[in-house]
């Protein structure tokens, strides 16, 4: 990601700057005004009070807890109920260094934190100096009564390397190394130090994969040739990085910045920070990975948001003379001011931006707010009074193996053109599948070496249309208790089937969950494949040439053989495929293909349904498989279908369709929608509610509002701006 030229470190302090092709952004917290019960890595233990007294008052075993090694053996997975920042407030602020920096934040509003980048990244007007130090920082945040977190750490391993994707990851020494000067931190912080953020730890691990050279510099953490191998070699490595954080004073903010979220949350990370923008996969994709992860294993998560592109955006070159600053470049503020709140809604209690540059500019002999900062304190002044937890409304969750390292290519300047998996392994026709299927839900999501070389196609590169709503990224190894969540389950890719997994889908359905399952991934394991009161249809075992398949004629023809809404024909046809032969046994027959055979069987079991999918992997068969376009508008049927009880639409009158939503519960009373406009022209969508309601306006956005009674409850029709975003808030009885 971003290149940093290291700075050389005397006696007591640094000599200036660096120079960056990327960057990194960060969160921080706040802490307890009352005795919390805080379960950190299985063990429940007691936080002090600590109001204004000194972080001495923490019991220090609290930070010293051993974490739990990864399993080996399939197991499921734990719920966190007491998380790290469970009596902390929102989180929001802005990157500095520098006292008079932070008392600028300060005075302007712009949030109740800052962060602290990593030695030597300067802010282009401060250099790091003996005038300059830690110490300094603290004690203005401290002064300022704000809360701050740490960049202390970036990368994987203890080998130091430095810089950027062509010189194979980059990893830095913990910093500030003395003991002296953590303490300082720890002590002088008190109640306002949340802990060390290291940064872009799943980027470094795809970025040193590149070259197998790189990759020798660290064989303990990269030798590894399945993909459970992997999955453990990388979550241990995020319990050393914890460790080495618990043992100098502060909790680990961790931060996964492609799509190892999961891991971070398996593995109990204290804070999963996800970066957003910059030049990586885009916001809503993350977000699925870090609303599942706090789903599945509990945990608190936030956001840090990148302005790089080429650089960062500043209005004042004068007092930010770095070459890396410049007006016009970097992202945009409204993309900025896109991504904070739907990372709200979602559920993010830390969101912060990175970079001071783009926050404020001199005005006269004092200053104001410019792009991002006018933006960041919009949003707190906004936010501070609508600080509690958001609860995620989500109608489906994608469920990928526990194992699954499944990573998009055609990211940073294009510098990984193709998907990888756990940085070096192949891709399977699994993970072609999950890759394919996104598509259903994140319409174009993926970037093309077009849009990744020029700066004209900000969308979908950063931004994805939701057009059947926000889903959640899960692991196989969820317990049924958290499943429960999701009106409809899909699993996608390759699954290590095992007889938890197995149990836990069944009683997900029989609980009266929606299920959609392939044939090809019950081939993993035989002995699970053949369970026909589940299925309602008996595959063939492997001694009955259960691999033989009808083959669908040429034309691909599938046939809908019953009604379901939402499907736009009822007749699809294209490349080939194979469908599975088997025995009906008390399923339903949903479609056929050319021979009369069936390609996907209904079975009711329990209160719930399970729709059995028999071709293989619901792609074609041809060189490069795509999915299906049969498979694709029924995955949409069957979540637009289901119970979930807020939907968005595009209006029938004035309606755009290149819109993203997220909705969540705050607090007892309201329940919260965040409607992003990707277009470069103003619409309409209708958001539908079912249930009890007294009426709804619009907190944040164009003002415009048309509300309608309908027999289950209401629909309101809202306008969202060009490239903007409108919350509207629906109180309840």
């Amino acid at each position: 990601m971003k290149k940093i030229k290291r700075i050389s470190l005397v006696s007591l302090f640094i000599v200036s700057t660096l120079a960056l092709t990327f960057s990194i952004i960060i969160n921080f917290p706040e802490t307890s005004k009352a005795i919390t019960k805080y379960s950190y890595k299985s063990q429940s233990i007691e936080l002090k009070t600590v109001g204004s007294a000194d972080i001495n008052d923490y019991p220090n075993d609290y930070v010293r807890a051993e974490g739990n090694k990864p399993a080996k053996d399939f197991k499921i997975s734990d719920f966190r109920e007491f998380n790290a920042l469970d009596n902390y407030p929102l989180l929001v602020g802005g990157m500095a260094h520098g006292a008079t920096n932070i008392n600028i934040l300060k005075q302007l509003g712009i949030g109740n934190f800052v962060w602290v980048g990593k030695q030597g990244y300067g802010m282009g007007n401060t250099p790091w100096n003996e005038a300059n130090w830690w110490q300094q920082d603290v004690d203005a945040i401290v002064a300022n009564e704000m809360y701050y977190m740490i960049s202390s750490h970036r990368g994987l391993g203890e080998l130091e390397k430095g810089g950027g994707y062509d010189m194979g990851g980059d990893t830095e020494y913990f910093m500030p190394a003395d003991k002296a000067t953590q303490d300082y931190i720890k002590n002088t912080g008190g109640k306002y130090f949340i802990g060390w953020q290291a940064e872009e730890l799943d980027a470094d691990m795809m970025q040193t994969n590149l070259q197998p050279a790189f990759s020798d510099r660290n064989p303990e953490l990269y030798d590894y040739e399945t993909t459970g191998q992997a999955r453990i070699n990388y979550e241990n490595e995020l319990v050393r990085l914890q460790k080495q954080a618990h043992n100098n004073g502060g909790m680990f903010i961790s931060n996964q910045c492609i799509t190892s979220q999961l891991n971070a949350f398996r593995a109990g990370n204290d804070i999963v920070i996800g970066e957003l923008l910059e030049h990586l996969p885009n916001t809503e994709l993350q977000l699925a990975y870090l609303r599942g992860g706090a789903q599945q294993f509990g945990g608190n998560w936030g956001v840090w948001v990148s302005p790089w592109y080429d650089g960062v955006p500043t209005a004042d070159k004068g007092l930010w003379p770095a070459k890396f600053a410049q007006p016009g470049l970097g992202h945009k503020p409204s993309s900025f001011r896109k991504t904070i709140y739907e990372s709200y809604v979602s559920g993010a209690r830390i969101i912060t931006a990175q970079e001071t540059e783009g926050l404020f500019s001199r005005a006269g002999s004092s200053y104001k707010d410019v792009l991002w900062g006018t933006e960041l304190k919009n949003f707190w002044n906004y936010a501070k009074n609508h600080q509690e937890t958001m609860t995620p409304i989500v109608p489906v969750a994608v469920i990928i193996d526990r194992d699954n390292g499944w990573q998009p290519g055609n990211l940073f300047g294009n510098w990984a053109p193709r998907d990888t998996v756990w940085g070096k392994l192949t891709p399977t026709d699994g993970d072609n599948m999950l890759a394919q299927f996104l598509n259903v839900f994140l319409p174009g999501y993926k970037r093309t070496p077009e849009s990744v070389s020029s700066r004209k196609d900000l969308y979908p590169g950063y931004f994805v249309a939701t057009p059947i709503g926000p889903f959640d990224m899960v692991a196989s190894d969820i317990s049924v208790e958290r499943l429960r969540k999701y009106p409809v389950v899909s699993l996608m890719g390759d699954i290590k089937f095992n007889a938890k997994i197995l149990n836990t889908l069944k009683a997900y359905v029989n609980g009266g969950g929606t299920l959609i399952i392939n044939s090809s991934q019950l081939k993993s394991n035989n002995k699970f494949m053949d369970d026909p009161d589940f299925f309602g249809y008996q595959l063939r075992g492997f001694s009955d040439n259960w691999l033989r398949s009808s083959r669908v004629n040429n034309t691909g023809l599938i046939t809908l053989s019953t009604d379901i809404p939402y499907m736009n024909k009822t007749s699809y046809s294209g490349l080939y495929s194979a469908a599975v032969n088997g025995v009906l046994k008390g399923g339903e027959v949903v479609a056929i293909d050319a021979n009369k055979m069936p390609v996907v069987v209904r079975n009711s079991y329990g209160s719930g349904k399970v729709y059995l999918t028999l071709t293989n992997n619901m792609m074609d068969s041809s060189a490069t498989p795509k999915p299906l376009e049969f498979y694709n508008d029924l995955m949409k049927a069957l979540v637009l279908g289901s119970n979930c009880n807020i939907k968005v639409f595009p209006s029938a009158t004035g309606g755009t369709k290149d819109f993203s939503w997220q909705a969540s519960y705050q607090g007892s009373d309201s329940i919260v929608v965040a409607i992003t406009n990707n277009g470069v022209s103003s619409g309409y969508v209708d958001v539908n509610y079912v249930g009890d309601s007294t009426t709804a306006s619009i907190d944040v956005g164009m003002t415009e509002l048309v509300q309608t009674v309908t027999s289950t409850g209401k629909t309101f029709k809202v306008k969202v701006a060009a490239d903007d975003v409108t919350l509207l808030r629906i109180m309840l009885y």
